[in-house]
């Protein structure tokens, strides 16, 4: 096949007319096998001293091979990416993109010729971390490769495609490849889609969450109903048998004889004093007030009572909150959770004042509570 092709250049140097300073030739030898032959001719025949054409051969077989072998073998890594399921890019050391394969562009919805060329980090810039803080340039996978010449495997990142108007998930590896001085001649990143497996992951926090929430209601349900039953057990019959006992004693302070009125009079105190503390008991245990009278009354009669204990101003805002937008088992909890913070204020914040804040806003409901309290030291009591 190249006999015509050197005939034709040998007659153009021959007329000193060589396109060409070289060809490459395949010369069989005698063994059958095929020799590559770099030719280089040279027309001498106007040099009276020579008077011929003089060729110069080299045996150019080791580079042909070479430059076949890293033919075949970028053959078989186009090949190899092109069939990945995964997405890949092939990135010079300055981050543009020099190859990349059907999968990548499917996921990002964009076609070979728009990717080719351009940085990742500029083609897409809304990008967060699983936290939800974003990607700075310097995190990102294919950058960080080439400024520390190290693997970077498995970055999770949080990609908004402008194209689906949503964020898409991926996990990112880049690996750089490196020349014999140690310098990043390429990168080679890979990108899977996760975006499945992270719904999946949502549903089932939701659904953990939804379990654990019913726990809590089970827990809390539990809790009230043996509230109820210790209430109930206080005010009908302890609470009874002890006013059955000051009735008594009422009668027996009638009596003359001074010393036995003075003691009766005494225990009637201790027997009234007991009596209130059981009404108080059951009524904190049992806040039937919540059905009769609704939440925000309820906290303020809760509020009224320390008022009238305690040296403690007490200001509640509710201008915001809409309890009708509230089941009863949720009111419950948050009349607990007021009940339990003010005990905890009354008991060990020596607060002077306390403000209490209701909001409802989009189905949700936000509850301060502050004081003027010494509080503590976080480190220390850890």
């Amino acid at each position: 096949d190249d006999l015509e092709w050197t005939k034709e250049s040998f007659a153009k140097e021959v007329e000193e007319n060589p396109e060409i300073k070289f060809i490459v030739v395949r010369v069989r030898k005698k063994n059958g096998e095929w020799l590559w032959c770099m030719a280089r001719g040279h027309n001498l025949l106007n040099n009276p001293y020579i008077n011929a054409i003089a060729v110069f051969l080299h045996d150019d077989t080791p580079r042909k091979k070479a430059t076949a072998a890293l033919q075949e073998s970028e053959k078989r890594f186009r090949t190899l990416i092109r069939d990945l399921q995964v997405g890949v890019l092939l990135q010079e050391a300055t981050g543009q993109i020099m190859m990349t394969n059907q999968a990548m562009c499917r996921m990002f919805d964009i076609s070979e010729e728009e990717l080719l060329g351009g940085k990742i980090w500029e083609l897409y810039t809304d990008v967060i971390h699983e936290n939800g803080r974003n990607f700075l340039q310097s995190e990102r996978p294919s950058y960080k490769a080439i400024q520390t010449r190290q693997l970077v495997k498995d970055v999770v990142m949080g990609v908004w495609h402008p194209r689906k108007k949503e964020r898409i998930w991926i996990m990112i590896s880049a690996d750089p490849i490196l020349d014999e001085a140690n310098e990043v001649i390429h990168v080679v990143c890979s990108f899977t889609d996760i975006s499945q497996i992270k719904r999946l992951e949502k549903k089932s926090l939701a659904e953990k969450m939804a379990h654990q929430r019913q726990l809590s209601q089970a827990t809390i349900d539990g809790q009230e109903k043996e509230r109820q039953e210790i209430g109930k057990e206080l005010h009908d019959n302890i609470g009874q048998q002890l006013t059955t006992v000051k009735l008594l004693l009422d009668l027996a302070k009638t009596s003359e004889d001074n010393e036995v009125t003075r003691m009766v009079t005494m225990a009637l105190k201790g027997v009234g004093d007991i009596i209130n503390e059981i009404r108080s008991i059951s009524r904190s245990l049992v806040p039937s007030t919540l059905q009769d009278l609704g939440f925000i009354d309820s906290v303020n009669d809760l509020i009224d009572s320390l008022r009238h204990t305690q040296a403690i101003q007490i200001d509640l805002d509710y201008c915001e909150f809409d309890e009708d937008a509230l089941p009863d088992n949720k009111k419950l909890s948050l009349f607990r959770i007021i009940q339990e913070q003010l005990n905890n204020i009354v008991k060990h914040a020596n607060a002077q004042h306390v403000s209490i804040t209701l909001r409802t806003t989009n189905s949700q409901v936000l509850l301060k509570i502050t004081d003027d309290g010494t509080g503590f030291d976080l480190q220390t009591t850890r």
